[in-house]
């Protein structure tokens, strides 16, 4: 489905203002074709209500109508604005960024007049919001406020910010993200290969309170402190997130000073190094609560998976600290307290215990068999899943580390829930299933017209299900996802493909199947299945598809189809719901 049609729909409080840098008509943000093409533009002009919504291509704080090449002013910023979200990646990647000649090279080489701040969040509240956007090539190396925070500066502010990656930005502190006195919302982001001479090479927090959900951060470094994140005087809450290959002199991972309490739970620590506290360093009075997190394969000279100095009170629970250097050091008047948790060598503490956890994959989740399952203290869960999304306690007791082991979450691989979707790209529904919009032999439409895109009371299991339009007057309809994960439809011993529908008795009576790889089609058995007006399963032996020549080992695509796309003729349209399509 085409994003121009959809944008087409205005906010109710206010109006949508477009931006697109490849815009060729009268430029004031009407629509799509009369967008503006400098975002700075828009943001002028947006008042509380107001959504702007960027198109693909690049945007610098320094350029606007008045200064189409720039003014090189460093200083110049994408302030948020209350009351104000702004949406990226309508037709491609909206990047934000701080290169104000054009000319950066490699490892921050020509960036010496880059932004100080790409973007800034000061003063802001919740609903100053920024989703979909790629925020690269900021450069705080100025003076103070301009020495934090590349990538994102944020003082006394609690903005929302979404689907955004933060990289390759630089600052004395903060690379990534730098906030002061502020709570700001940071949910599914990506924190890469930004740097800090000093301190938080992906995000520096200070007197703050951010909520971190769902986020990674990997290969980002500090020279000093913190190459994840560093926390002073902090306490954030951070949840199902990712340590992946960051570095510091002090804390890889994440570093802990002045009194930071943060509440760590869900997370890994993985392959991060340090001199002191690989994966977490804990210092001056710090005391996090961390549960269900997994460290791995750390390194640092004292306390590969964790150090604690300074009279630091950290609290572990449900953890597994494995693999890579030794993994707990205690010293300097600090008070560590380890419950069941599987510590490499072993530590004190009630219910831990020193055996190999038996990860099953690079990610860290559990093998059939680990000791870690079923092993820890359901009195600490403080979220219902895991770092997959999955039930957080399954067989009646929580597991050790960040994932419930798999085999017992279900006796069914999930191919898709529609649980996952919402309304910002990529991530609506009709981004991964692909339907027929714009192509003229193809009359299938995935989704509604206007947010939510997926059908909310209508469902199957849990709360979104999938609305599928079919117009099959001498066209066929078919919708396609690709498949990421799972690929291998022989796994686990599956083999059987069910899905579930819902029509109505006003539809049109189309023959439905499904697809694989394009060519395998197996049609239903009922051709007036469309008709159905109750949840209905509908199973296929996986067999079926095997003997038209699909390799179930790596199964590429599925689609869903009314229709016969070689013979087109006279027919209808209808809507069907689908919802739960699983391998058992």
């Amino acid at each position: 489905m085409s994003v121009f049609l959809l944008a087409m729909v205005s906010t109710a409080a206010g109006q949508t203002i477009y931006v697109d840098a490849s815009a060729t008509g009268a430029n004031d943000g009407s629509s799509w074709g009369n967008a503006y093409k400098y975002l700075q533009d828009a943001l002028t002009v947006a008042g509380s209500g107001d959504e702007i919504r960027v198109a693909e291509g690049v945007y610098k704080p320094d350029e606007d109508t008045a200064n189409p090449t720039g003014t090189g002013d460093r200083t110049a910023t994408f302030h948020l604005k209350n009351g104000v979200a702004i949406y990226g990646g309508f037709g491609g990647d909206s990047i934000l960024s701080g290169d104000l000649n054009g000319d950066d090279g490699w490892n921050f080489a020509n960036n010496s007049e880059n932004s100080y701040h790409v973007v800034t969040g000061n003063g802001t509240k919740s609903t100053a919001v920024l989703d979909g956007f790629t925020i690269t090539a900021g450069n705080a190396d100025g003076s103070d406020p301009h020495n934090n925070g590349g990538g994102m500066y944020c003082e006394s502010g609690s903005p929302t910010l979404a689907n955004c990656t933060f990289s390759e930005n630089s600052a004395n502190g903060g690379g990534g993200m730098h906030n002061l006195d502020s709570s700001p919302s940071v949910t599914n982001c990506t924190f890469s290969e930004n740097s800090a001479i000093n301190n938080g090479g992906g995000m520096h927090n200070k007197k703050s309170h951010p909520t971190v959900t769902n986020c990674t951060f990997s290969e980002n470094s500090a020279i000093n402190n913190g190459g994840g994140i560093y926390n002073n005087n902090s306490h954030p809450n951070i949840t199902n997130c990712t340590f992946r290959e960051n570095s510091a002199k002090s804390g890889g991972g994440m570093r802990n000073s002045e009194d930071s309490s943060p509440t760590v739970t869900n997370c890994t620590f993985r392959e991060n190094s340090a001199e002191d506290g690989g994966g977490m360093r804990n210092s001056y009075y710090s005391g996090p609560t961390v549960t269900n997190c997994t460290f791995s394969e750390n390194s640092a000279e004292d306390g590969g998976g964790m150090r604690n100095a300074k009279h630091s009170s950290p609290n572990v629970i449900n953890c597994i600290l494995w693999g890579g250097w030794n993994k707990i050091s205690n010293s300097e008047n600090s008070t560590i307290t380890v419950s069941y948790s599987d510590v490499q060598g072993g530590w004190p503490g009630i219910g831990n215990i020193d055996a190999a956890p038996l990860f099953a994959d690079a990610d860290l989740r559990l093998s059939a068999g680990s000791p870690c399952i079923d092993a820890g203290d359901n009195s600490a869960v403080l979220v219902a899943t895991d770092l997959d999304g999955n039930q957080r306690i399954v067989n009646g007791i929580v597991d050790m580390g960040a994932y419930e082991n798999a085999d017992y979450i279900a006796d069914y691989l999930i191919v898709d829930d529609f649980e996952d979707y919402n309304d910002y790209p990529p991530y609506r529904i009709f981004d991964t299933w692909i339907d027929g919009w714009g192509v003229p032999t193809n009359g299938s439409t995935v989704g509604y017209l206007d947010p939510p895109f997926a059908e909310q009371s209508i469902v199957h299991g849990g709360s979104q299900s999938m609305p599928y339009f079919y117009e099959n007057n001498f066209k066929y309809s078919e919708a396609t996802m690709t498949l990421i994960w799972p690929r291998d439809w022989t796994e686990e011993g599956v083999g059987v493909l069910s899905l579930w529908f819902y029509g109505d008795a006003s539809n049109a009576a189309e023959p439905m199947y499904v697809a694989l790889n394009g060519s395998a089609v197996v049609y239903h058995d009922n051709p007036n299945a469309a008709l159905i007006d109750t949840w209905t399963e509908w199973t296929i032996d996986l067999q079926e598809f095997a003997a038209q020549g699909v390799n179930l080992a790596n199964v590429n695509t599925i689609s869903i189809g009314f229709g016969d796309k070689n013979n087109l003729q006279a027919g209808g349209s209808g809507l069907v719901f689908f919802d739960d399509i699983r391998l058992y």
